[in-house]
């Protein structure tokens, strides 16, 4: 997905059914990083 797509779609789109994906999104972003980051430490 293009980043021009996601602006549009979020600039379309209110920010209150927004919320749900953005709480559910970032906790699993910040987790994957967390895990990616200490497969590359234990390595």
């Amino acid at each position: 997905m293009s980043i021009t797509f996601f602006c549009s779609w979020v600039h379309d789109t209110p920010m209150v059914l927004l919320l749900p994906f953005f709480f559910y999104f970032f906790p699993n972003l910040i987790g994957i990083i967390m895990l990616q980051s200490s497969i590359s430490i234990t390595r």
